[in-house]
């Protein structure tokens, strides 16, 4: 069990890309976009076996909010969990992450898992995230209909205001 290290990228990547439920933010690439255009910290945990290979990764990172100091995998992304076939990698990630919670003196451990975790008496099921989806088709004024008014209208006209 380890944080991962520059050295150890290229394994990471090759375990990615071998792993059919890998998704965009367990990249490093997601990580280095989380850590400098949002400050986030990350911690991406990674298990290898004997043979020195990756066997299981958790992309966790070192968020506040108004629920408290966190470790969460991943911040705006609904389910971002371990990737790990065996069982006995999932309960040593999690074990890893639950110490780097109480190190950092943290509130709360938060793994998104699209799947309840059932390796440890301690997590507790909050259904606190959402999905949504939006259909794209048709033009830009279609889809701009389509939108909520309030919130998410308000928020695209701050951006362009703001320059983005």
């Amino acid at each position: 069990m380890k944080i991962l290290q520059k050295e150890d990228e290229e394994q990471y990547k090759h375990f990615l890309e071998q792993e059919e439920n890998a998704l965009f933010e367990h990249t490093t690439s997601w990580r280095d976009i989380m850590e400098k255009s949002f400050g986030f910290e990350a911690y991406y945990l990674i298990y290898k076996g004997s043979e020195g290979l990756v066997k299981g990764v958790l992309p966790l990172f070192k968020a506040k909010s108004i629920f408290g100091k966190r470790l969460v995998s991943t911040p705006y992304a609904v389910y971002t969990g371990m990737l790990a076939g065996d069982e006995n990698v999932r309960k040593e990630l999690i074990n890893f992450a639950k110490k780097i919670t109480v190190k950092e003196n943290l509130d709360f451990l938060e793994v998104r898992e699209r799947d309840e975790i059932n390796l440890d008496s301690d997590f507790k099921k909050v259904n606190t995230v959402f999905n949504f989806s939006l259909n794209l088709s048709g033009g830009v004024d279609e889809i701009w209909k389509k939108l909520p008014k309030r919130s998410v209208r308000w928020g695209i006209k701050k951006a362009q205001k703001s320059g983005l």
